[in-house]
């Protein structure tokens, strides 16, 4: 709760300060950016951890994704390794990421909140409980794993939820 009521506050005056001109705006606008994509770590519920971002997410008003990854995995290291790129960041304006490594989950984490991540990427779509709503994109939509491919279809998805 404590992480939520920071991210809040850090998120408040990130807006507050964006929306001033120059490159000081500039600079926190990338850094609510930044602050938009969360790591859940390891240990106790998953399903409880995601629902305390999926709150946090619902505090700034951006809509929560639960992106599923690894660190072993290409795809997913192109997607972080991209996501400050223009037209990665038009594709995840409005939207708040949630990240959890799947090794460090058991299958039954993810079931318990109606996700299967046999693809990785996997990104999402979930309620304010933080339970898939039947929703997802996985990187088997954008062929190699370069902005001008992932982005569009990116934004389409996180458009339609």
């Amino acid at each position: 709760m404590r992480r939520a009521l920071l991210l809040l506050v850090l998120l408040t005056a990130c807006n507050e300060r964006a929306s001033g001109s120059g490159p000081e705006g500039a600079a926190t606008s990338e850094a609510k950016a930044a602050e938009s994509w969360v790591v859940v770590p390891a240990g106790g519920s998953l399903g409880s951890k995601i629902e305390e971002q999926v709150g946090a997410a619902k505090a700034v008003k951006l809509k929560p994704v639960v992106y599923v990854g690894a660190t072993w995995c290409g795809p997913c290291v192109a997607i972080k390794k991209t996501k400050g790129d223009s037209r990665m960041k038009e594709a995840f304006s409005g939207v708040f990421v949630i990240e959890v490594d799947m090794d460090q989950w058991k299958k039954e984490d993810f079931a318990a909140l109606g996700m299967n991540p046999t693809a990785i990427p996997v990104f999402y779509a979930v309620d304010d409980a933080g339970k898939a709503i039947g929703k997802r994109i996985d990187g088997g939509a954008w062929g190699d794993n370069i902005p001008e491919n992932m982005a569009p279809p990116l934004k389409r998805f996180f458009a339609g939820i």
